[in-house]
């Protein structure tokens, strides 16, 4: 799932930020056992983050600054549609 994030990002960067939204992708090193993607969101005093390792496992965040509000969520993403959904859970808390 690790490329399934870095393609996700190629692709939705641009109109993210059309609509205010920041966007930064980060990934660990390839020779790491368990490698891992994550695209950081910001918004004014809000912030999310998606980070996702290759065996599927995911971790969503969403923080706002203004009020020290933290949600977080545990998931596993298998397909597209799992990631899209991860996805749109942290930007609809921006």
């Amino acid at each position: 799932m690790v490329d399934e994030l870095i393609h996700w990002h190629e692709g939705h960067a641009a109109a993210l930020e059309a609509r205010g939204i920041e966007t930064r992708l980060r990934v660990d090193p390839s020779e790491r056992s368990k490698r891992a993607a994550r695209v950081d969101f910001r918004r004014g005093a809000r912030i999310g983050t998606v980070l996702v390792w290759t065996n599927g496992d995911c971790e969503l965040d969403a923080l706002n600054q203004a009020g020290d509000d933290i949600v977080s969520e545990y998931r596993t993403v298998v397909t597209s549609a799992d990631l899209d959904d991860a996805v749109a859970w942290v930007v609809a808390r921006l």
